[in-house]
């Protein structure tokens, strides 16, 4: 029988063999960081949804390797308690610096904890998080806020692009039971642009993903792809799965060496 995997088991692989962390973090230090420092003398980092926290810890060392830039607070919002496990085992030099909330973002922003305290960011940042509707509205509407009462604050979103083989892999699973996809980042140009937000767009190109690096292949992919639960993945008649496997499959042969290309769209708002 064909082994399960789940996309909790597949997130870490895929990091260590794409490019991504790298990628992402070049672009905050050379986009992001001089934007920054020129704005703000002292930085309290709000980051949204870092998962294993590794483009944290990069981003993190550049701060503080920087003579322009000086780190005053930072904090991770993420409503995994295994992420905030994950973070605080394989980081434990940098708990020092952080305040961890295992809690939504929602959840953070009606807390007592955020009520009482007055802390408040000049730097915001969510990579690979706002993959839903509501989730875009509700980050939106507060950088919205933020703009009304006064604030500053330069935030940075990231996402999936459009242009990405991961988005048009999925777009060919759509009957083996995978949702229609609606890229995020023509959510957040219209939704931007509904509330007037003051946003740049950047592309964050060169990054792939070679999906020979990863031994289980093909059954590593579609769970990636799929993104669910390990409940709702094993509900999936292992028929289907290997019918989405041979889609995959003939996607993949017109790929040169297996090499995936994963381009992602930045979204830069400086507000205030």
């Amino acid at each position: 029988m064909t082994q399960v995997l789940t996309w909790e088991d597949t997130l870490l692989d895929y990091l260590r063999t794409s490019n991504e962390d790298e990628q992402v973090v070049n672009f905050v230090s050379k986009t992001i960081l001089p934007q920054l420092t020129s704005r703000f003398d002292k930085i309290d980092w709000l980051e949204l949804g870092p998962g294993p926290g590794t483009k944290t810890q990069l981003i993190l060392e550049d701060i503080m390797g920087s003579a322009q830039a000086h780190l005053r607070s930072l904090r991770l919002i993420e409503p995994s308690v295994a992420w905030c496990d994950f973070i605080r085992r394989n980081t434990p030099e940098i708990l020092n610096t952080i305040k961890i909330f295992e809690m939504s973002f929602n959840d953070y922003l009606y807390s007592e904890s955020r009520l009482y305290d007055k802390w408040q960011p000049n730097f915001v940042t969510c990579f690979h998080v706002l993959y839903e509707y509501e989730l875009i509205e509700e980050f939106l509407l507060y950088l919205k806020h933020q703009e009304q009462t006064g604030h500053r604050l330069l935030a940075c979103i990231i996402v999936e692009s459009e242009h990405s083989d991961f988005f048009k892999l999925r777009q060919k699973l759509i009957h083996f039971g995978q949702p229609q996809p609606s890229p995020a980042a023509l959510q957040l140009r219209s939704s931007v642009s509904k509330l007037g937000l003051p946003a740049q767009e950047f592309e964050v190109n060169s990054q792939y993903f070679r999906i020979s690096d990863i031994y289980e292949g093909l059954q590593w992919l579609l769970a990636f792809l799929f993104g669910c639960e390990k409940e709702a993945l094993t509900k999936i008649p292992e028929k289907v799965r290997m019918e989405a496997n041979e889609i995959i499959k003939q996607f993949l042969e017109k790929k040169q060496n297996q090499v995936l290309e994963v381009p992602d769209i930045a979204f830069v708002f400086a507000i205030g």
